[in-house]
């Protein structure tokens, strides 16, 4: 079985998504999109292309990006950007040998609320006692409290991601 979800996104930004469906079930998922844009010579746009692991091939696979970025240079799209896991090697090589190029290395963590739930809720009291109506994160630009979300507290580190980017217009 293969899940993708989306949000409906920001209306700041313009997408395309496409579902392939084969005897009632998703089998790919092919989803790009841009930022909108009045005048800017730098026009990034994402790509994503997801394929359930037993109808994964390497030609569907360049296929897939290829329609992605198909629709990305109709849009004005000067760069291509791929954000993969690391781990899934398939895809990283294939984008490489079409022509994408390694720009950076992301790191992406999760919190298990639940798990973690009595450590956070000791970190919300101890904000309450001190007055404060709200608490933020090493994110947020406010003037309240920290909240300390740390590795302690079972913040964990999933998967890095490697993002890749290929020039359209050659």
């Amino acid at each position: 079985m293969m899940r993708y979800w989306w949000t409906s996104g920001s209306l700041s930004q313009v997408h395309s998504r496409l579902v392939a469906v084969r005897d009632g079930q998703a089998v790919a998922f092919v989803g790009a999109g841009h930022e909108r844009w009045a005048e800017r010579p730098e026009r990034f746009g994402s790509i994503r292309v997801v394929i359930r692991a037993d109808e994964w091939s390497q030609p569907e696979y360049v296929r897939l990006v290829r329609t992605g970025e198909g629709w990305l240079k109709s849009e004005g799209v000067v760069t291509a950007v791929a954000r993969v896991r690391e781990d899934f090697k398939q895809e990283v090589e294939e984008l490489r040998r079409i022509g994408y190029r390694e720009v950076r290395r992301l790191r992406f963590s999760e919190l298990d609320l639940i798990a973690n739930c009595e450590s956070l809720l000791a970190e919300l009291a101890q904000a309450i006692e001190l007055g404060s109506e709200r608490v933020r994160t090493a994110n947020d630009d406010a003037k309240a409290p920290m909240l300390h979300i740390n590795e302690g507290m079972g913040y964990r580190v999933v998967a890095p991601s490697i993002e890749l980017h290929r020039d359209l217009e050659s």
